[in-house]
């Protein structure tokens, strides 16, 4: 709460916000100072109640983007309350006492004028928020970000919001140099233009952002969904490498990065994910699938390294199509082992398409224990086919 930034903010929004009831104050004082009894006990009261909830006021008041000490500051209810019960308590009031009192509340209550006619409409709280948070960031940072997000999260309209957003990253960029905050409002810039489905747009905010806050979590993991969506699951792997390691208990990107894991046959991160999986969410439901899926994956990281062509489904339901050339040999015996092993390979992708059970019997009678359970489904004549079974 004492620290040099903390004190500057205070500092800063109070004057823009409550200069007049401060001004009122010093005129009114220096009015009657002379009917003052400076060294009595009501006189001390008063005064002590009007510091008090002037900073009380200043630190909980919503406008001035204070709600993070609202908790240490609502004690001082407790002693104010005691004080304004002591100074009732005691009937030896001079006239001049008794304005003194009275000023406390009012003092108090111009305080938080500015509350009320701000948050009287919605458009002039906007844009007050927005302008006060450009003009903190523009002085000394801390919450800004934060202020100017609340502001412009009022507006009712999408593209008024995001012309808002890029109209500020403008005005505040000779401000920007490597400061986080000015990444966590480019990201939010990057969340409304994905929101219009301007995905190139986005993501070059994206990662523009991280350049400024490596530590936007969310960011990051909007990336990854972005570039698997988009079948790029290479581009994914290097943002979850970094996600998981800043966070190795965010479950959501162990499972994004499983997924990805298994689409590349990169079996090493796999394990590595699913072993930290098991640890942060034993009960997870997904865990059993991607058990079923592994032996799979392990069999066609094999064949890829033989130079295979395969079409699998990932466990994101997306179709992967990763085309390996078949080795310059001139062992004709080879190219064709290869190509057997592609056909067997296409037999499973048939099976993971509801081929049905026949072609899985083919499959386990020629050597290939893929792990996978087909479902009950229909053949080709629209016969009900049985469950199969592991091999």
């Amino acid at each position: 709460v004492l620290a040099p930034a903390h004190l500057m903010d205070l500092f800063n929004i109070v004057v823009l916000v409550a200069a007049p009831a401060f001004f009122l104050l010093v005129l009114l004082v220096t009015r009657f100072r002379r009917s003052l009894t400076w060294h009595s006990v009501p006189v001390k009261f008063g005064t002590c109640v009007l510091v008090l909830m002037a900073a009380f006021y200043a630190m909980v008041n919503p406008v001035l983007s204070m709600p993070r000490d609202w908790d240490l500051f609502s004690l001082l209810a407790l002693p104010i309350l005691f004080l304004l019960t002591a100074l009732l308590a005691d009937g030896k009031f001079s006239p001049e006492d008794r304005g003194l009192l009275g000023l406390t509340p009012i003092v108090a209550g111009l305080l938080t004028l500015p509350l009320f006619l701000v948050n009287s409409n919605a458009a002039r709280l906007s844009q007050r928020l927005e302008d006060i948070g450009e003009y903190a960031y523009a002085t000394y940072y801390s919450g800004s970000s934060v202020l100017i997000q609340m502001g412009q999260n009022l507006d009712a309209d999408p593209a008024e919001r995001l012309q808002r957003r890029e109209a500020t990253l403008d005005r505040l960029h000779p401000w920007s140099g490597g400061d986080p905050e000015y990444g966590f409002l480019m990201a939010g810039a990057g969340d409304m233009r994905m929101m219009r489905g301007d995905t190139t747009r986005a993501e070059s905010l994206w990662k523009r952002s991280l350049e400024y806050d490596p530590g936007l979590g969310r960011t990051r993991s909007n990336l990854v969904q972005l570039s698997i969506i988009q079948r790029r699951p290479r581009e994914a792997i290097e943002q979850l490498d970094r996600l998981i390691q800043d966070d190795p208990k965010n479950v959501r990107a162990l499972h994004q990065g499983i997924g990805v894991a298994l689409t590349l046959g990169d079996v090493a991160r796999f394990r590595a994910w699913m072993a930290r999986l098991r640890a942060v969410a034993p009960l997870d439901p997904e865990l059993e699938k991607y058990e079923q899926i592994q032996p799979l994956q392990q069999f066609r990281a094999r064949v890829v390294e033989r130079g295979a062509v395969i079409g699998l489904r990932d466990p994101l339901h997306q179709r992967i199509e990763d085309t390996v050339p078949l080795p310059a040999c001139a062992d004709q015996g080879a190219k064709r082992r290869i190509r057997r092993v592609q056909h067997l390979l296409d037999g499973v992708g048939h099976i993971l398409r509801g081929g049905g059970v026949t072609v899985a019997r083919r499959l386990r009678s020629r050597g290939i224990e893929s792990g996978i359970v087909v479902e009950s489904g229909q053949d080709r004549r629209g016969l009900p086919l049985e469950r199969g079974r592991r091999p």
